[in-house]
C-alpha cells in the first residue's frame, strides 16, 4: 500500500505573504550564459519559498527542518487544500489567481535502466539520484506581458526543483512556443520512460515523436532476475491529456489500473486512469505521519501509444509481430 506525508503548512497564511510582481520579476529577468541557458542562481520553488518567508539558508538543512518546507514530491501540503499540487501547477494559481501555470509534458522514467537491463546479465539496482519525474509548464499571466517555460523535476532527498528554460513575449504565437518546446523534449532520452503524458494542446504528432526513439526499442527476454511479470512492469505508455483536466498527483498513478492494451476487455475502460488521491477529513492527528492512501480516483486522458518490453506479450500486426501499438 502507497504511503505519504501530510505536512504541516498554513498556505492560507502563506498565500497573504506571497509577492506576486517579485515572483514574476524573478521568473522573467534573466540573463542567457555562454551556452545559451539562462542564468538562474537558484531555483524557482527555492525563490517561491523565500517569496513566503522561509529563511534562505534554512532551506537546505534538511537534516533539521524537513518537512517544514513545500518542496516535498508527492505530498498533501496543507490537509484543508489536498488538491493542490506542484504537478498540475495548481500551487501557483492558489497564490495568485493571474498565474496560469498549465503542465504541458510530464514523464516518469524507471527505476531501472532499460538498456543495462538489455546487456546485462545481473540485476541492476536503482539510481537513487536518478530523475524520475520531470515536468514541463508554460506560466503565463493575466496582467503581463511575458510567458515562462520551465522544466521541473525532483531529487529523492531535496525534493522539486523548477528552472527557467525559456522567456516569450505574451505576443508570441502559441505555435511558436510549442514547436520550440517540442524540439526540447525530442531531444530528451527517453528510453526507460515509463509514462509520457502530453498536453492535448499541443497536437502532438505521436508517429513523428516515437520515430526519434524507436529504434532503440528493443525486446527484454527473461532469465533469473528478470521475472516476466517484472519485465511487463517496465512497458512504456504516451497519453494525452486535456488541459483543463487537473491531475494533481499525476506521479502516484496506480499501475495496476492501466489496461492490457493489446488484448480486449470491456471491463475496463481505455480512456481512464486510476491516481492515488488525497482527501479532505479529521486528519490532524496524521499530519507529520505517514498514512495509507487507499481512495482512488479515474481520470480522463487518452491513450496514444503503447511498447511492451516483453516479447511473449507481443501482437502480430499485418503478419508480423510487434510490441508497438498505436491507439
Amino acid at each position: 500500500m502507497s504511503k505519504t506525508t501530510f505536512k504541516k503548512l498554513n498556505l492560507k497564511k502563506l498565500r497573504e505573504k506571497f509577492d506576486y510582481e517579485k515572483f514574476y520579476n524573478y521568473l522573467t529577468n534573466k540573463i542567457k550564459a555562454a551556452n545559451g541557458k539562462l542564468y538562474c542562481p537558484h531555483g524557482v520553488i527555492t525563490n517561491l519559498e523565500e517569496n513566503l518567508g522561509f529563511d534562505y539558508k534554512d532551506i537546505y538543512k534538511y537534516n533539521y527542518n524537513r518537512g517544514r518546507y513545500i518542496r516535498t514530491p508527492r505530498c498533501v501540503l496543507d490537509k484543508n487544500y489536498p488538491s493542490l499540487s506542484f504537478e498540475d501547477g495548481s500551487i501557483f494559481t492558489f497564490f495568485n489567481k493571474n498565474i496560469r501555470c498549465e503542465m504541458l509534458f510530464a514523464r516518469f522514467s524507471q527505476e531501472y535502466s532499460i538498456e543495462s537491463l538489455t546487456g546485462a546479465s545481473q540485476f541492476i539496482s536503482r539510481d537513487r539520484y536518478a530523475q524520475s519525474f520531470l515536468y514541463y509548464f508554460l506560466f503565463s499571466f493575466k496582467d503581463k506581458e511575458k510567458k515562462v517555460l520551465t522544466k521541473m523535476y525532483n531529487h529523492p532527498d531535496d525534493g522539486w526543483e523548477m528552472d527557467v528554460i525559456e522567456i516569450f513575449n505574451k505576443k508570441t504565437k502559441i505555435s511558436v512556443i510549442y514547436k520550440k518546446f517540442l524540439k526540447k523534449v525530442f531531444k530528451e532520452d527517453k528510453i526507460g520512460f515509463q509514462f509520457m503524458f502530453f498536453s492535448k494542446s499541443l497536437k502532438i504528432n505521436i508517429k513523428k515523436f516515437v520515430e526519434t526513439f524507436q529504434k532503440k526499442l528493443k525486446p527484454i527476454f527473461p532469465n533469473d532476475q528478470l521475472y516476466p511479470n517484472f519485465i511487463r512492469n517496465l512497458d512504456m505508455y504516451i497519453y494525452e491529456i486535456y488541459p483543463n483536466i487537473k491531475i494533481p498527483f499525476l506521479s502516484n498513478i496506480d499501475t495496476s489500473s492501466v489496461p492490457d492494451f493489446f488484448h480486449k476487455n470491456n471491463k475496463i475502460s481505455k480512456n481512464t486512469i486510476e491516481l492515488k488521491i488525497f482527501k479532505k477529513g479529521k486528519t490532524s492527528r496524521l499530519l507529520g505521519r505517514k498514512v495509507e492512501i487507499k481512495k482512488t480516483k479515474k481520470f480522463k486522458v487518452k491513450p496514444l501509444f503503447v511498447y511492451r518490453f516483453l516479447k511473449d506479450d507481443w501482437k502480430r500486426v499485418k503478419g508480423k509481430l510487434t510490441g508497438i501499438i498505436y491507439l
